[in-house]
C-alpha cells in the first residue's frame, strides 16, 4: 500500500514519484540534505518522525525576553499598602518565571492603572522602568525594586484597578 498518499500533499507526492519514491520506507531512505533542499521543513520533520526521531524534542525553546505578571483587582484600591502587597507578589512571580527558564533580568517595568470604564472617577495611568544595579532573578531583589518603582508612580486620591510588573 502507498502510505505516502496519506501524508504528503499532492505536489510533494508528484515530486517524490518523479524520482521513484512510492512508499514511506523509500522516503526515509532519502538523504536529509536532499529533503531539506527540495521539500519543506514539514516533510523533513515527517521523514524524521518516520525514522523514529521525535521532532518536538528537537525544537529548542528560547527563553522569553519579556516576562510579566499583571492583574486586574477584584475591587478598586486606594491605599498604597494593599497595592504594594500585590505588586510585590507580582515581582516574586516574575522572579519564579525567570528562575524556571534559568534567566535574569536587569530592569523592571511597573505600572498602575485606574478603571478606565469608570468615567465618573478620576483617571490615572502610569508606568516606570526601574533599572537594576545587577542582573538577578531573586524574588527579594525584584520585589524590593518593584515596590521602589511603585512608590515613584503611586498617587493618592485615585482608585486603582490594575497593576503589573
Amino acid at each position: 500500500m502507498n502510505y505516502l498518499i496519506y501524508v504528503c500533499p499532492p505536489n510533494t507526492l508528484k515530486k517524490l514519484k518523479s524520482i521513484g519514491i512510492t512508499k514511506a520506507y523509500d522516503f526515509t531512505q532519502l538523504p536529509d540534505e536532499w529533503v531539506k533542499k527540495n521539500l519543506s521543513i514539514v516533510e523533513y520533520r515527517l521523514k524524521k518522525e518516520l525514522e523514529g526521531v521525535p521532532m518536538t524534542d528537537l525544537e529548542i525553546k528560547k527563553p522569553k525576553k519579556n516576562i510579566a505578571t499583571t492583574r486586574s483587582f477584584d475591587t478598586n484600591y486606594k491605599d498604597f499598602d494593599t497595592i504594594k502587597e500585590r505588586v510585590s507578589t507580582f515581582a516574586a512571580t516574575c522572579a519564579e518565571k525567570l528562575r524556571k527558564q534559568k534567566s535574569n533580568c536587569n530592569a523592571l517595568l511597573v505600572f498602575l492603572h485606574t478603571n478606565e470604564h469608570r468615567k465618573d472617577l478620576p483617571q490615572y495611568n502610569k508606568s516606570i522602568v526601574v533599572k537594576l544595579p545587577y542582573a538577578t532573578n531573586s524574588s527579594i531583589d525584584l520585589s524590593h525594586y518593584a515596590v521602589k518603582g511603585l512608590k515613584a508612580i503611586f498617587k493618592l486620591g485615585f482608585q486603582y484597578k490594575k497593576a503589573g510588573v
